[in-house]
């Protein structure tokens, strides 16, 4: 797993909701279709 900078130069606006960072992450390492839908119907979000 790549190391995340979580600083205010991350390419990832830390700031948004869990949901909207998800979509930020699978644009940044290129995740098709397929690969989204399957973490969103096998992944529990933690609470």
């Amino acid at each position: 797993m790549p190391l995340q900078d979580f600083t205010s130069s991350s390419d990832i606006d830390w700031t948004k909701s869990v949901h909207d960072i998800d979509l930020q992450l699978y644009d940044k390492y290129g995740l098709t279709d397929d690969e989204r839908q399957f973490i969103e119907t096998h992944v529990k979000a933690m609470e």
